[in-house]
């Protein structure tokens, strides 16, 4: 019976609101482990994902330093546990090697 309901459910939010399914993605956690000269390409190397999801073109990460929110970079390739991102917000600092990432902010 939960199952079906779910399913209903699901059924309900895909027609009512296709896009909404998108934007849900896992809580993932990363180090930036490289940064192209012009600041608008990088590696992630996802070091945290408790949920074992499949890691896909599309998902953001925040990417920060310590207290200091830098941007938002969208994976559009990935290689094992490594995302490849194109930066698509800076707001901070320059983005560095060591920086760390997560899908997830609150």
């Amino acid at each position: 019976k939960v199952l079906r309901e779910k399913d209903v459910l699901l059924a309900i939010v895909r027609e009512r609101a296709p896009t909404l399914l998108a934007f849900a993605q896992p809580k993932l956690d990363g180090t930036v482990r490289h940064v192209d000269p012009e600041g608008r390409l990088v590696t992630v190397a996802i070091t945290a994902n408790p949920a074992k999801a499949e890691v896909k073109p599309g998902y953001s990460f925040a990417i920060y330093s310590g207290d200091d929110y830098k941007g938002e970079a969208r994976i559009t390739e990935v290689d094992g546990n490594f995302a490849f991102c194109r930066v698509t917000a800076r707001t901070g600092p320059q983005i560095e090697v060591g920086d760390r990432a997560t899908t997830v902010t609150n």
